[in-house]
């Protein structure tokens, strides 16, 4: 419970900016994940590779809406986000949708436009393979709505800095319906 409490703090603080108790929870995470390095799943680095990636692009959205450098953050989201996907087990399929839209986030926000959108392509992919198993599977929850959402502020963030994805060979968010959230407004780059 320590560890995921120290983990949803500091995702916490870092879409609310704040640098250093963002750091302090993610050091405090890291410090009890040992002992869930035996699970067979190993959800808890999953987790914790997850949470880090998210809190560095959070903090580099931040940094960059204040026109400080955030490259630096940026790149550290780039370097967790794909281990965070290489632990996901293949049948989650939900969480892999996720953490694919994440990568293609911090790709983005590292101002990396093409392995963003590879990123997004296999993010759509991962998705409609979700619907599928969950319509076989009735009543199968998959995170759609976030999956959606999170596509959509995606190529938001797209359009505001780079004029979207046909310059990049497709719109892979197009499965996303534009009115099931808003999720980008503010910076150009604001992820959730």
């Amino acid at each position: 419970m320590d560890f995921l409490a120290s983990l949803l703090e500091a995702r916490v603080h870092g879409a609310s900016g704040d640098e250093v108790s963002c750091l302090r929870a993610l050091e405090r995470a890291e410090r009890l994940s040992p002992d869930l390095r035996t699970l067979p799943s190993r959800q808890g680095l999953m987790l914790l590779d997850a949470g880090r990636a998210a809190c560095f692009r959070d903090l580099a959205v931040r940094r960059d809406a204040t026109g400080r450098d955030a490259a630096g953050l940026a790149a550290r989201a780039v370097e967790c986000a794909p281990e965070a996907l290489r632990r996901t087990p293949v049948n989650s399929r939900s969480s892999r949708a996720l953490f694919s839209v994440r990568l293609a986030d911090a790709y983005a926000c590292a101002a990396e436009p093409e392995s963003a959108v590879a990123a997004a392509q296999a993010t759509v992919a991962a998705a409609q393979a979700t619907v599928a198993a969950a319509q076989a599977t009735v009543g199968a929850p998959w995170g759609g709505d976030l999956v959606r959402r999170k596509l959509v502020g995606l190529k938001q963030r797209f359009v505001a800095g780079w004029g979207g994805f046909e310059r990049f060979g497709g719109s892979p968010p197009s499965s996303a319906s534009p009115g099931r959230g808003t999720e980008g407004s503010g910076s150009r780059w604001a992820c959730g």
